[in-house]
């Protein structure tokens, strides 16, 4: 997600739906303004290049995974890339021309220029311990390498006014020194000086102009401390601490005008006094990374992000930061609250406080879900890691008193990990997990059984939900939703209408309707499965997280990159019915147009019917097939890319995409078997490589 300030961050707006589910890594503007923004998720990666404030953007280097972007003092443009070391533009970005480093720096961690245009870099070749840094003194044309020592990797460099360089560096080893070097003579020589003995260490340096300092971003046991040093880098003063527990989502960067900013993916802060003091800016931000719904009992809805939680205000509009705790939420048979979020937590007082009632015994473990039986036994999922590098090991662990005390009542080793765990009306208990594990508990969990006969062996299992009249799904990240209709013995998948098999999410509301929330949005079905449709209009960025329905069948949808939606009309209302069946038939220009290397296609369907859409190249070839199945009524989004996996690299110029539609007996599959005369429609789009 892009979002953009006017006013020195005291006000964010969004600024692309087209990026809104791409993983941006770096920012650089250019002396003509033009917007550059590097790309690390697939498929909008590359760089993304925008010569109009961000209003319409231009895709170059489709094919590679930019990681950092610098730009020296001539104008000249670098790209440091996952795999395929530096691109270099001397044209503001039309042309890129990939510079001779990639064997001894194929995968780059960080680029700088100074203000002679000097180039530093540093990356790998095949794994990070073979670590090299690299320095150019002519535009990138020839390189010499660094003398750095080879117990480190370098993550950024930083240029004072005078000449000197202070460059932050992580060790190889976890039980090493993260520190700095220091280089008087443009990097010819270099002095050591460890700061903190962390594997994680030091994730942010910048050398700030008007206060003549360095500023570094400490990661420091889930707390991130900003030290400043006024003298080159030789000692450090700390300044201040912010709480959150992502070495790997934080930003930090300074202006001409004597301001320090620090942006994580909860918000935006800034400060006017060398860092001392922060003023908070969440103005414009959406509640981003939004991994989970807790809705208490008195309606108050609660999301937990990546490092805090919002709740709902009571206008159900806005969102408030809080301290409160999410994850998954379960009231017990006397009335007390837990929650599981790695660790589980219990509340006697209806929410108000929490404390702490089991901790997994070994590093690197985490609970996931709850559930309880009938006679008040509470499960809760999860797994133990020994170590780093230890054997995962999935578990199931048990409170019969309550919450008071926990043991495992199963175990499985093998890299194994438990996300969901479910109970039946009649204690019938399964857990869900990688590898296809659907385990299975008819004693209460005293004995368990593998029962996931029909579920691929490499699906992973997130979510297990109980329909009323007794029928169980499982969402699966890589082959959609599969149905049991033996009390989870087997499983066969439904999947009929979804056009995402990556489905996160499942909620159900209280007639029995189910929604699955997946990588491209909401879909729903009213007949236990057999067919799904979309309910997206009005979603920005439709990767969910997460599927919530409230007591009053509202249904909450955590979005990955654009916050919290809520429906907006009851799911069990007449208006709700009605939504995304379209009564026509509808073809829509696709979008962006002109497009490089990717577009959008969307039509409706009013009515089951098998859809046939292609892409045709000027000559009337066709060289591509989207979609060639039957689909039940509703609105669709179709992602069509130039130079995609399936084979297809094609040439700038116009191309043609045609939906063809043959209404079909209902189930028949198969365009032969027709009730109708179909519809045809073609479009005219255009490819600018």
């Amino acid at each position: 997600m892009l979002v953009h300030s006017t006013d020195s961050g005291n006000s964010f707006y969004y600024v692309s739906g087209e990026l809104s589910e791409t993983q941006i890594n770096s920012i650089l503007i250019n002396q003509l303004g033009h917007i550059f923004i590097g790309l690390v998720a697939y498929p909008n990666r590359g760089l993304s290049r925008s010569t109009d404030n961000g209003n319409t953007w231009i895709q170059e280097l489709p094919d590679e995974y930019v990681r950092v972007m610098a730009m020296d003092s001539d104008g000249y443009i670098y790209a440091g890339t996952n795999e395929s070391g530096i691109f270099r533009s001397s044209d503001d970005g039309d042309i890129w021309n990939q510079i001779d480093v990639s064997s001894t720096v194929r995968t780059v961690g960080c680029l700088a220029a100074n203000s002679n245009s000097d180039i530093f870099t540093s990356g790998w070749t095949n794994s990070w311990s073979g670590t090299r840094a690299l320095r150019s003194t002519d535009n990138g044309v020839n390189w010499d390498s660094l003398s750095i020592p080879e117990d480190i990797y370098i993550t950024n460099f930083a240029f004072s006014e005078n000449g000197n360089i202070v460059a932050s560096f992580h060790p190889h080893s976890p039980t090493d020194s993260s520190g700095f070097l220091l280089s008087s003579d443009n990097g010819n020589s270099w002095l050591r000086k460890n700061y903190i003995r962390s594997y994680y260490g030091i994730y942010s340096l910048l050398f700030d102009e008007p206060t003549s300092s360095f500023y570094a971003v400490v990661y420091n046991v889930s707390v991130w401390d900003i030290i400043r040093s006024t003298d080159n880098g030789n000692s450090w003063l700390y300044v201040t601490s912010f709480d959150y527990d992502q070495p790997d989502r934080f930003c930090f960067e300074s202006d001409q005008q004597n301001q320090l900013f620090v942006g994580d993916v909860n918000g935006f802060r800034y400060s006017s006094d060398s860092g001392y003091n922060w003023v908070q800016s969440d103005s414009g931000f959406y509640a981003t990374g939004s991994k989970s719904l807790t809705l208490l009992p008195n309606e108050r809805l609660y999301v937990g992000t990546y490092s805090v939680t919002f709740k709902l205000a009571e206008d159900k509009m806005n969102w408030i930061k809080d301290s409160g705790l999410v994850g998954s939420f379960l009231i017990s048979n006397t009335g007390d609250y837990f929650l599981s979020n790695g660790k589980i937590h219990k509340s006697t007082d209806n929410g108000n406080s929490w404390f702490t009632v089991f901790v997994p015994a070994l590093s690197f473990s985490a609970t996931s879900e709850l559930t309880k039986t009938s006679n008040g036994y509470i499960f809760s999922g999860g797994w133990e890691y020994g170590g780093v590098h230890g054997t995962g090991v999935s578990m199931v662990w048990r409170s019969t008193d309550n919450g008071v005390t926990w043991n495992d009542v199963y175990s499985n080793f093998g890299d194994k990990l438990i996300y969901t765990v479910s109970s039946m009306p009649d204690d019938i208990i399964l857990a869900g997990g990688n590898d296809g594990q659907i385990i299975r508990s008819e004693n209460l969990g005293e004995t368990w059984n593998l029962s996931n006969t029909g579920i691929p062996s490499d699906a992973y299992c997130l979510k297990i939900k109980v329909s009323p009249n007794g029928l169980i799904f499982v969402g699966t990240s890589n082959y959609g939703v599969y149905r049991s209709t033996d009390s989870g013995l087997s499983w066969n998948t439904v999947n009929n209408g979804l056009n995402s098999l990556d489905v996160r999410s499942i909620s159900i509301n209280s007639q029995g309707k189910i929604f699955a929330g997946t990588s491209n949005g909401v879909f729903v079905t009213s007949d236990d499965g057999d067919n799904w449709s979309p309910r997206n209009s009005g979603l920005i960025g439709v990767s969910i997280l997460s599927l919530l329905c409230d007591s009053s069948d509202y249904l909450y949808a955590a979005t990955m990159s654009t916050g919290v939606y809520r429906s907006i009309v009851s799911t069990t209302s007449v208006e709700e019915d009605a939504i995304e069946h379209p009564s026509t038939y509808k073809l829509d220009q696709n979008y962006p147009n002109p497009f490089n290397p990717a577009t959008t296609i969307t039509y409706d369907i009013p009515q089951i019917e098998f859809v046939s859409l292609k892409v045709y190249d000027i000559l009337g070839r066709e060289v591509a097939t989207l979609v060639n199945e039957e689909k039940p009524a509703g609105s669709y989004e179709v992602k069509f890319n130039s130079h995609s996996v399936e084979g297809w690299n094609l040439t700038s110029g116009i191309y043609f995409y045609q939906l063809k539609v043959y209404p079909t007996k209902v189930g028949a599959g198969d365009p032969s078997i027709s009730s109708g005369q179909g519809y045809t429609e073609t479009k005219k789009m255009i490819l600018i490589k």
